[in-house]
Formats: structure tokens, C-alpha cells, sequence
């Protein structure tokens, strides 16, 4: 019988408080991997001021194998949670494929560098220690990743516009990738703030685009379940407008 079999035999109530869900998760990773987890680090919206109904908890984990068998043991993980009506994302790494080991040749859904940097500036350890540190990252690396993110989040974009239906979820998707892309555009000029807010402050005074991106973020923490189609129409034009801006200013620096 396995832990999650165990627990969902006597279920757990989960909190309203985000703390003590993040003390479950802690608690039945525990349970179900024990000493192959290296470590555990939350990071993402449930850490920051723009948390919504159709947030989910980002959990990257770092193990010391990943063999098909924790594949399957990581998925009753996060059914129970969904269970409980609490989404959790869960990203893998082995320890051999971290950046110690991989340096510039790591990889994390679709990134690499920006990645450890929001670990240190954002995340919470739950397990281990900060296996991300940022380190030996040049400022032409940033500059070149935040091109590529940018130029990827508006294609991603265009393909969800084309060819998934715009659900309420979907929406939410498009308004976070213009978060995202402000915080990428910050990254280019070497700005890393504190918070989302304080990123939407900074973005104002180091670019001018015709659509202020502080709506984005009103959006999706106050009417995350009413965004409009001209809210939609607004984030594309935003990020096709930054993504334009970001190319150029790379341009001029190689």
C-alpha cells in the first residue's frame, strides 16, 4: 500500500491557507519518495501577488533517479491533490541534470537561465536545499533568452488564438504570458524587482509600448473569470508590440 493509497483512505483536509497546503504536499512527497527527493522548491504565481482561481502550485523537484515507476507515483501525487480540488504542477529534474552539472547546456521548459534566478528571488524550499543558485550567467545570455521566451510566448499565443478553444482557463494562459514577458523584458536591461507590482512600475519607466501592461496583472487578480475578448485582442497586441522592442535592442548588441 502506498502512501498516497494510505492517505486517500483517510483523507487529509486541505487548508485554505496556502502554507499549510504547501506543508501537505511537503508531507506526501515525504511519504511517497523519502530520500530520492534532493530537493523541493515551490515557485510561480502561488508565491506571488497574482494568485487566482485558475492558479495551479508549481512544484520543480530535483530527484536522485527518475525511473518510470516515480513517473507514476508523482501522477497519484497529484490526482489525490486534484481531488481535493488543488491543482499542482509538477516538474522533474534528475540530479545529473541540474545546472551544476549541465551549465549553460541546462534546460527547463523552455528556458534555462531566468529559471534560477526566479528560484532565488521567489521560490520556497520545502525539501533539500537551492540546487539553482545563480551563478557564472552572463548578461549576453540573459539578453538572449529573454529574446527567445518573448518571441516563444507570443507564439504560443498565436497557436492557442488558432487552434484551442478560448476557455476561461486558456484566457488566463494569454494574460499571464504578458506578466511573464514584462518580467523577461526587465531581465534584458538586468532588472530583477522584488514583485510583480514593483516589475509593472520598473516596466514603465525602462519601455514604452502603447498598452500598459499593469492591466494584465489587475486582470488576472481581479476578474480572472471576466476577461474579454478586447482583453484578449489587447494582450496579443502587447506582446507582439514588446516582442518587436525586445529584437531590436538585441539587434543593437550583437
Amino acid at each position: 500500500t502506498t502512501a498516497i493509497e494510505k492517505m486517500s483512505s483517510n483523507p487529509l483536509l486541505i487548508s485554505n491557507s496556502l502554507n499549510d497546503t504547501f506543508d501537505e504536499i511537503k508531507r506526501c512527497l515525504l511519504q511517497e519518495l523519502g530520500s530520492t527527493i534532493c530537493s523541493a522548491t515551490v515557485y510561480g504565481s502561488a508565491l506571488c501577488e497574482d494568485y487566482c482561481k485558475y492558479s495551479d502550485i508549481d512544484i520543480l523537484l530535483v530527484l536522485k533517479n527518475v525511473d518510470y515507476s516515480i513517473l507514476q507515483r508523482l501522477n497519484k501525487i497529484r490526482s489525490y491533490f486534484a481531488s481535493k480540488m488543488v491543482m499542482i504542477d509538477i516538474t522533474v529534474h534528475s540530479e545529473k541534470e541540474a545546472p551544476k552539472m549541465r551549465g549553460k547546456a541546462f534546460w527547463h521548459n523552455n528556458r534555462s537561465f531566468f529559471i534560477q534566478k526566479e528560484l532565488n528571488l521567489y521560490g520556497k524550499i520545502l525539501i533539500g536545499r537551492n540546487l539553482f543558485p545563480f551563478e557564472n550567467i552572463s548578461s549576453n545570455d540573459l539578453k538572449l533568452e529573454a529574446v527567445h521566451v518573448i518571441n516563444s510566448l507570443l507564439y504560443q499565443t498565436r497557436k492557442a488564438l488558432i487552434n484551442r478553444e478560448i476557455t476561461d482557463s486558456a484566457k488566463i494562459v494569454i494574460i499571464k504570458h504578458c506578466i511573464y514577458a514584462v518580467l523577461y523584458a526587465l531581465s534584458f536591461k538586468g532588472i530583477f524587482p522584488s514583485s510583480k507590482q514593483e516589475a509593472l512600475i520598473l516596466f514603465s519607466q525602462e519601455f514604452n509600448t502603447e498598452i500598459n501592461p499593469s492591466i494584465f496583472l489587475e486582470i488576472k487578480k481581479n476578474r480572472a473569470d471576466r476577461i474579454t475578448q478586447e482583453d484578449i485582442q489587447s494582450a496579443y497586441s502587447f506582446l507582439s508590440e514588446l516582442d518587436t522592442i525586445i529584437f531590436s535592442l538585441y539587434e543593437e548588441t550583437v
